[in-house]
């Protein structure tokens, strides 16, 4: 029997109109292109990257490698050689049999390094444009082109580069481009932290007493959440942690238990003060912290997170806007808009290289125009 779909409220009727424009959009990468994305193997896609790897499910992928290359895809020179490199590292702490299908693997993906083509793009690919056009609405929503997506970044881009001009204005900088103002307060030694022990427990202290700030004002910021949502904390990777080559990442409050953002300051004098107040409200509170712990006691529904993917960071760039309108200030504005220029040249980068063709060299230079410094 069917249901009536008008009885579902709330995010359950958000769940289900995601859920049918998302597989509206995989039936026809599959029916068009046979798979969703161009390459099966990248260093961050593959079966290798399974959390219980199959060494049959690796010689799967390097097959497919090889029939893929004979249809003239292949991973530009640059991917190639990091994903070899991935592989490589999972292989020294593989079982034997995935070892084995890792250097099977490894061995096809240097065969191809003569043919890999030396600048990345979908858009070099046959019908590349369609197929890149199918994944961006599959991020963004449907009904959109690159054209149109690429505007409206644009557009924003201006607002906030208009906007960070006048809070340049307020602290005295007013020469330069707001790009090149932007490189001129990343090297200020007045905000950056020694690379030090004593630099790093700096920040962390710093990051520590921005987040005691914020968590008193939680409720008044996004309403009343549970209490054990708010029991969070930070601190930088161990030594242990770094000699592994851990880089920063979370560990979600449950009612039970604290959270804590563990954060990489291995390359600290590229954190100056100025963007650290950002980094505690996305990634601590009112941020990731509150919604990751939420949904561990009530996840949400797989679809949701396949075909509304954006709500995560959407939640966690919302946390930032609040947290700085909350707390006035400049320095930590010019923050805020620093990490959305970053994400913004990001998805502009994105869109000149697989659609206009940019070299990475071109990519890089646009970008640095836009923001001065793409230090993230």
């Amino acid at each position: 029997a069917g249901f009536d779909e008008r009885t579902l409220q709330g995010a359950d009727r958000l769940d289900l109109t995601a859920a049918r424009a998302g597989l509206a959009i995989d039936a026809t990468l599959l029916r068009d292109f046979g798979r969703r994305t161009p390459y099966r193997v990248a260093p961050l896609v593959g079966a290798w990257k399974a959390a219980r790897p199959d060494a049959a499910a690796i010689d799967t992928d390097t097959a497919g490698l090889r029939s893929d290359a004979e249809a003239g895809i292949v991973l530009p020179l640059a991917s190639l050689d990091l994903t070899i490199a991935a592989l490589r590292t999972a292989r020294a702490a593989a079982r034997p049999d995935i070892a084995a299908a890792i250097d099977r693997q490894v061995a096809l993906l240097i065969s191809q390094r003569d043919s890999a083509p030396s600048q990345p793009g979908i858009g070099r690919l046959r019908d590349g444009t369609s197929w890149y056009t199918l994944l961006l609405n599959r991020a963004v929503g449907n009904g959109h082109t690159p054209g149109s997506v690429e505007t409206r970044l644009l557009a924003e881009l201006d607002t906030q580069t208009a906007r960070a001009a006048a809070l340049f204005a307020r602290i005295g900088m007013t020469t330069g481009t707001v790009a090149e103002r932007y490189s001129t307060l990343w090297r200020d030694e007045r905000y950056l932290y020694p690379d030090s022990d004593a630099g790093r427990a700096s920040a962390v202290a710093d990051m520590n007493a921005t987040l005691a700030a914020i968590r008193s004002r939680v409720p008044a910021l996004v309403g009343s959440v549970p209490a054990w949502t708010l029991d969070v904390t930070t601190r930088s990777l161990s030594p242990q942690e770094i000699a592994a080559g851990r880089q920063g990442y979370r560990q979600a409050p449950t009612p039970t238990k604290p959270g804590a953002y563990i954060v990489d300051l291995k390359d600290i004098r590229r954190r100056p003060r100025w963007t650290l107040p950002s980094v505690v409200a996305h990634e601590l509170l009112p941020g990731h912290m509150i919604q990751l712990g939420l949904e561990g006691v009530r996840p949400p529904h797989p679809l949701r997170i396949d075909y509304a993917s954006s709500f995560p960071e959407g939640w966690g760039i919302y946390a930032e806007q609040i947290a700085t309108e909350a707390y006035p200030d400049p320095l930590s504005e010019l923050g805020h808009v620093h990490w959305l220029l970053f994400r913004m040249c990001r998805a502009l980068v994105d869109l000149g290289i697989h659609v206009r063709g940019w070299s990475l060299t071109e990519a890089r230079t646009r970008f640095v125009a836009w923001m001065g410094e793409p230090g993230y």
